[in-house]
C-alpha cells in the first residue's frame, strides 16, 4: 500500500539535496557584491538543511506513528497515519518544481535538454 510513498522518495532525493545545493552556490557565487559573505550565505544555507533534521523526529513521533492502542484497535494494523504522505507530497513538489524549472522555464539545470552549440 506504501509502495507509491517509496518509490517517490527514492527518486526525490538526488533532486533535492545536491541539486538545491549547487544551485545556491551558483546563485551566490554569480553576485560580486556578496564575494565577502559567501561562507556565512553557505553556513546559513546549511542550518537551514539541518532544520529539518532536529524537526522530522518530533513531527513522526506526534503526528506520523500511531501508539500502541491505535495499531490495536484499528482494523488494517498499520503502524502509521494518512499524515506519512507528507513525505511523498514534499517530494513530489520538489520534483516537478524541477521539471517545471528544466522544461517550462528553459533553464537546462538538470542537463536534460539538448544545448545549443556555441557559436564562433
Amino acid at each position: 500500500q506504501f509502495i507509491v510513498s517509496i518509490v517517490i522518495v527514492s527518486f526525490a532525493y538526488p533532486l533535492m539535496g545536491p541539486a538545491n545545493r549547487s544551485k545556491f552556490t551558483r546563485a551566490v557565487h554569480s553576485r560580486p557584491e556578496l564575494e565577502d559573505s559567501i561562507g556565512l550565505l553557505q553556513s546559513f544555507f546549511n542550518q537551514a538543511l539541518s532544520i529539518g533534521g532536529f524537526l522530522s523526529p518530533n513531527f513522526v513521533a506526534k503526528f506520523v506513528l500511531k501508539d500502541t492502542a491505535a495499531i490495536d484497535s484499528s482494523g488494517d494494523g498499520h503502524e502509521l497515519t494518512p499524515w506519512a504522505w507528507y513525505v511523498s507530497v514534499s517530494a513530489l513538489v520538489v520534483i516537478v518544481g524541477l521539471l517545471y524549472e528544466e522544461f517550462i522555464l528553459g533553464k537546462n539545470e538538470l542537463g536534460l535538454m539538448k544545448s545549443e552549440p556555441a557559436e564562433e
